[in-house]
């Protein structure tokens, strides 16, 4: 591939702030990669950790259903079960929100004007 084609996807990639020029000429990215060995690693270690409370989150879910859905408030025309997975996740966070003690890492301004960044998953097979 001649190199022009390859510096105009590196500057477009550095000004989109997804890249980062360690050294002159060298670059990485500015993002988190995940590969398939996390991914193996939940697969084979997830469910022991969570199998013995499994029961009891699964009806903390539930009991937290059965109380939203009676929320007089407007829910579009998303079916139960979308709604179910929306109030769990939002229940989700605000424990975390609550609870975790464990500070974020902030997210800076992107050149956009909006905190946000990149993630990418690579898996094989």
């Amino acid at each position: 591939m001649p190199a022009y084609y390859i510096e105009d996807s590196v500057n477009n990639l550095l000004k989109r702030e997804a890249l980062v020029e360690e050294k002159k000429g060298k670059y990485r990215t500015d993002f988190i990669i995940w590969f398939d060995k996390y991914d193996k690693f939940y697969d084979e270690n997830f469910l022991t950790y969570v199998n013995t409370i499994q029961d009891r989150i699964y009806n903390a879910f539930r009991n937290i259903w059965s109380e939203a859905k009676d929320l007089n408030i407007y829910k579009g025309t998303m079916k139960e079960e979308n709604l179910f997975h929306l109030y769990t996740m939002l229940s989700i966070c605000y424990v975390n929100n609550k609870l975790n003690k464990m500070p974020w890492r902030p997210l800076k301004l992107k050149y956009n004007g909006f905190a946000w960044n990149y993630i990418a998953s690579y898996t094989t097979g």
